[in-house]
């Protein structure tokens, strides 16, 4: 089973936990910025999948997933002509923040539950940032079905 996602905008990170007390118990959540993006990015998922006749995903299947994630990302404004051409050619590497792992975080989440029941299904996983014209992530999804829960 192969899918691709493709979630134009400039990519959000995953950032740290913000925390707010219910009662005696902490309770932790996204940032606005953070959750809106995980809720479009579900909803890109969600297009996807409808549109796809190769992807199934049903409660009671576990699959084992491999995702690859490709962060693309504008070269900043300030630089030069130059600079952005050696960028976009691949010669310059966005070593900034946010890393990796943060981008990686906000898509597996984004997609538990949709196109697979938890991200503990996810086997494999690359990302990688690059630098291009313009900013969105895409995401290629392969998976194998295991098994299947059997009603007995």
């Amino acid at each position: 089973m192969y899918l691709k996602i493709i979630v134009p905008g400039e990519p959000v990170a995953q950032a740290r936990p913000r925390f707010t007390k219910k009662g005696k118990k902490p309770r932790a959540y996204d940032t606005d910025k953070c959750a809106n993006y995980k809720n479009a990015v579900g909803m890109f998922a969600k297009h996807a999948l409808k549109n796809s006749y190769d992807w199934i995903y049903k409660e009671g299947t576990i699959l084992a997933v491999t995702v690859d994630i490709c962060v693309s990302l504008e070269p900043p404004k300030s630089w030069s002509k130059g600079k952005k051409m050696s960028a976009i050619s691949g010669d310059i590497l966005p070593t900034t923040r946010p890393d990796c792992d943060n981008y990686a975080k906000t898509y597996l989440d984004a997609m538990t539950g949709i196109l697979y029941k938890d991200d503990s299904n996810v086997v494999s996983l690359s990302v990688k940032k690059i630098y291009d014209y313009t900013s969105r992530a895409i995401i290629e999804l392969t998976a194998r079905e295991l098994f299947t829960d059997l009603p007995f």
